[in-house]
């Protein structure tokens, strides 16, 4: 199956996105369902990968300060170019936004995928969540 990348509202996509960020880090990755939520969530820009029969299985988020976040492919989407469109759209709305660089806290097994995307890593590792994240940064 096929799938596109769109920009969409939070109020509009909350149940999907919610979905994605549940399955990918609350439930695979462990992360305290504590930290995966914020009262901030409805106020960042959102893309959302669905297939042709209209199902989820990407998101990510950037804030107004350039800082792309909550990246997450459903695991049978992996390894076929959701996660760079997701991260190919992020980055046009933040050119559109006239932003200077985009910037996220990478977890460290997905660097690679960064640095392959043109992103440089800016930071010593530090822990997030209880697993281990790097800055990287893009100037645009």
């Amino acid at each position: 199956m096929t799938f596109t990348v769109c920009k969409v509202s939070w109020e509009a996509q909350k149940d999907a996105i919610c979905a994605i960020r549940q399955h990918v880090f609350i439930e695979e990755q462990h992360v305290p369902v504590e930290l995966e939520w914020a009262d901030d969530d409805p106020f960042y820009t959102y893309v959302l990968a669905t297939t042709t029969a209209g199902i989820a299985v990407g998101t990510a988020r950037i804030k107004d300060n350039g800082h792309i976040g909550r990246m997450a492919v459903l695991a049978d989407w992996r390894g076929q170019g959701v996660g760079q469109a997701l991260l190919t759209k992020i980055i046009e709305l933040a050119e559109l936004q006239k932003l200077s660089a985009v910037f996220c806290h990478a977890q460290v097994s997905a660097i690679p995928f960064y640095l392959q995307a043109g992103f440089y890593q800016d930071s010593d590792i530090f822990i997030d969540a209880g697993i281990p994240h790097q800055v990287l940064r893009q100037y645009l």
